[in-house]
């Protein structure tokens, strides 16, 4: 893994994890909410994956909503 992704990961993991926590809710319950399934949300939290393409744009929004409120 590159700096670049390497970075994009931990970026992502912290604020879908932090997103997620500030609202109170489970990944379970996330998954339901934000409509991305609970392993993929499990995934990211965890840096396994990195949200691309249609998931990233969804996730950018939905984390832009919650951190600007």
């Amino acid at each position: 893994m590159d700096n670049l992704q390497g970075e994009m990961s931990e970026n992502f993991s912290d604020r879908i994890k932090a997103a997620r926590q500030r609202l109170g809710l489970s990944q379970s319950q996330a998954a339901r909410k934000w409509g991305f399934p609970k392993q993929t949300i499990s995934a990211w939290e965890k840096g396994l994956r990195n949200p691309a393409g249609l998931y990233l744009k969804k996730l950018e929004r939905v984390l832009k909503r919650i951190e600007s409120s």
